[in-house]
């Protein structure tokens, strides 16, 4: 029974797996998780109380751990994108977690079971369901690998549109008040004390593009890189702005005492690291299709794609 109902139950988590790999599903996952753990309960609960042996303990805290770990790295992967270099992290610590199940599977209480004081007919009727469902399990397997052996490769789904114009992005501007598109030239001692000034969108000392023009700064659509508000009497006007892109140019981000990005020479080491764009990717909310990073813009729906040049990248 117990190397019987062991294989059973590592063929029935990796059935899951293949699911996860072909289908893309992961609930079929965690059902069975919580499955196992709700078993282990039970069946030290009824019908009767057994003895809580370290396995039972080891097999618990492992699977449980393992759901924790799952999910959070399901939802993390499936938010907004980040570098390549965490997604390979987060994908290691999906893999951990699929070990852990494994381990935990593996080390299932069987002895609750095969307990010979157990009462014969939940041994009898324990057995018989593992039989059923290592049944249903096997034909599961046989399936999912014969499909995966034999279906022919899918083709790649279809790319994000890619365009290289940073000057004419499309969704990127918000209404069509006076001053969107133009550019301005920020700059100020502190955040509380900014300075803007129209400059034309190709002069170097521009650093952000006017994507939309508001009363006040939580006016502006959610995504925008950069605010400034201005107040003179009752009037008041903000400025929802971008960083100004452009091929030509990098951009040195915000750091330390300067809170606002500048616009530099692409070969000025002293100012690395820098920011230069290659790309813009439409219809998309992550960094999904980006080598290297870059900057999303989820509401409006595209990403500028940027390499980080530093010394040691020259």
């Amino acid at each position: 029974m117990k190397w019987a109902g062991l294989v059973v139950l590592a063929l029935s988590y990796w059935t899951t797996v293949l699911l996860l790999s072909r289908h893309g599903l992961s609930w079929p996952r965690w059902l069975f998780v919580v499955a196992a753990i709700t078993g282990i309960l039970l069946l030290h609960r009824w019908p009767r109380s057994a003895n809580v042996r370290w396995t039972s303990v080891a097999s618990v805290s492992l699977l449980v751990l393992s759901l924790c770990l799952d999910v959070w790295s399901t939802w993390y992967l499936a938010s907004k994108g980040q570098y390549a270099g965490t997604y390979i992290g987060i994908g290691m610590v999906r893999l951990l977690s699929f070990a852990m199940a494994f381990a935990g599977l593996i080390v299932f209480p069987t002895h609750v079971v095969d307990d010979p004081t157990a009462p014969k007919d939940l041994s009898r009727l324990t057995r018989r369901g593992f039989a059923v469902f290592g049944v249903v399990v096997l034909v599961c397997v046989s399936w999912i690998t014969i499909r995966s052996c034999t279906t022919d490769t899918q083709p790649a789904a279809p790319r994000n549109k890619v365009i290289g114009d940073f000057d004419k992005i499309p969704g990127e501007f918000v209404g069509t008040g006076e001053g969107v598109g133009g550019c301005v030239n920020l700059s100020g001692k502190s955040p509380d004390d900014p300075f803007a000034q129209i400059l034309p969108c190709v002069s170097r000392e521009a650093n952000y593009r006017i994507v939309q023009v508001a009363t006040t700064p939580n006016q502006c659509v959610s995504d925008a890189d950069q605010r400034y508000y201005s107040r003179a009497g009752k009037v008041e006007f903000t400025y929802c702005l971008d960083y100004n892109w452009s091929r030509s140019d990098c951009v040195k981000m915000a750091s330390g005492q300067i809170w606002f990005a500048t616009k530099v020479s692409c070969d000025d080491v002293q100012s690395y690291p820098v920011e230069k764009p290659f790309s813009v990717i439409l219809e998309t909310a992550s960094l999904a299709q980006c080598p290297n990073g870059g900057w999303a813009h989820p509401k409006r729906k595209f990403t500028v794609c940027t390499t980080t040049l530093t010394i040691r990248s020259r």
